[in-house]
């Protein structure tokens, strides 16, 4: 005999919720102390040099992050709290920002479902993956991830111009987002729903983020050249990527140019391919889901083949593939270890110099497993509709629920 609930366990569901929820924040404070090397080498630097100079220090190039983030150290700056604290309550800020952008972006494709969306920002927010980032190491990830997320959102309910707005916000802030411009442009390009001129609002984020810097001082050449310059390799054999399966030493493959060359040229290939045979196998008209599965592949096998990449990089993709296996429920609940687990160890040894225990390479046959079956779940057709691709990618009408939560979580809210 099954247990006879005395009231509706609905509540209890939405308690422990929120008891997770404030885990998530205590965990980030017991590890807000830790500073790592590049917070206190480059981070605390470049905090010091706007508290110092104010915003006519933006007339001089002091840092290597795009300027809306460099603005945002400005202004928490003029609140004279302590460095530590102005700087990573940043990053978690948009942590949290993150979680709603993941809650809004599931509750498009599944508004039939409460409680899915919730459980997806509850992960996120207390993924280890997401806390080392941001309260442990103080980097940007979550920012320009949680606008990306918030431009998808934007796309699912069919809202396009503010998708592409959006998404030029967080291409201004890491140029990591263009990962999912090619998959972007082509669902542009075959959606007749989509205005001509939508993709020009991509630029008016990048084309305004310098111009308070030039207005301070800063050379016009020089304010709009900072999107060039992040974009410069780096070459390294312990990351978890295809560098990891050579055996060239890091400080002499800085100097094979060629070698970024062809691998750019491979993963452009590998990409453009992949989207043109998406296309066809949905005969022109993919369905939500498989763009979703899609647009997880490409953010994970861009960083993957190309040289130049952090760990780090992955954190798109980490969080699409998380979207996924939401979307998909119990058949793809194990897919996010694939890529979170390599990802975590990368990030422990280069913050605490802990001995990960798995070797770089056999860390990235794990990422490449994830790449493969998210290749194959956005050839498949849309499991929403019984097989058959659905025309419209739009989010369907709220039905009304039945049944408890507990039910709702075990069904994982996807086929």
């Amino acid at each position: 005999m099954g247990i006879q609930p005395r009231f509706n366990v609905d509540i209890v569901v939405w308690l422990l919720l929120a008891a997770a929820l404030v885990v998530s924040f205590i965990a980030r404070l017991k590890v807000f102390d830790h500073q790592s090397p590049d917070f206190r080498f480059y981070l605390v630097h470049w905090y010091e040099h706007v508290r110092a100079e104010g915003y006519p220090g933006f007339r001089t190039e002091f840092a290597n992050y795009n300027f809306p983030y460099l603005y945002m150290l400005y202004l928490v700056s003029l609140f004279k709290v302590p460095t530590i604290i102005a700087i990573k309550s940043i990053s978690i800020f948009f942590d949290y920002l993150l979680g709603f952008a993941v809650w809004w972006l599931v509750r498009g494709i599944r508004p039939e479902s409460r409680f899915l969306p919730v459980f997806a920002a509850i992960t996120v927010l207390c993924m280890p993956t997401v806390i080392l980032n941001s309260a442990v190491w103080g980097q940007a990830e979550a920012i320009y991830v949680s606008f990306l997320m918030l431009a998808l959102g934007f796309w699912v309910r069919g809202r396009f111009p503010w998708a592409w707005l959006v998404f030029g916000v967080s291409f201004s802030i890491k140029l990591q987002a263009v990962f999912l411009l090619p998959l972007l442009a082509v669902l542009w390009l075959i959606d007749r729903r989509q205005k001509l001129w939508a993709p020009a609002l991509f630029l008016v984020a990048p084309v305004l983020a310098p111009i308070p810097a030039i207005i301070w001082g800063r050379p016009v050449g020089e304010a709009y050249g900072v999107y060039v310059n992040q974009a410069s390799g780096y070459f390294d054999s312990r990351t978890s990527n295809f560098m990891a399966w050579m055996r060239v030493p890091w400080q002499q493959a800085l100097k094979m140019d060629y070698l970024g060359s062809m691998a750019t040229a491979i993963t452009m290939g590998i990409l453009l391919i992949s989207v043109a045979a998406f296309l066809i196998r949905h005969k022109g008209r993919p369905g939500i889901d498989s763009i979703m599965a899609m647009a997880a592949f490409a953010t994970m096998v861009v960083p993957f083949f190309l040289p130049d990449m952090r760990d780090r990089y992955f954190y798109a993709g980490e969080m699409l593939t998380l979207v996924w296996a939401f979307l998909r429920g119990r058949r793809r609940a194990w897919l996010p270890l694939l890529v979170s687990v390599p990802i975590m160890l990368e990030y422990t040894f280069g913050l605490f110099h802990s001995n990960p225990g798995v070797s770089s390479a056999w860390r990235s046959f794990a990422l490449l497993a994830a790449i493969v079956v998210l290749a194959m779940d956005a050839f498949r057709n849309d499991p929403e509709v019984g097989g058959q691709v659905v025309e419209e990618p739009v989010s369907r009408t709220p039905e009304p629920e039945k049944g408890s939560a507990v039910e709702k979580a075990a069904e994982g809210g996807g086929t």
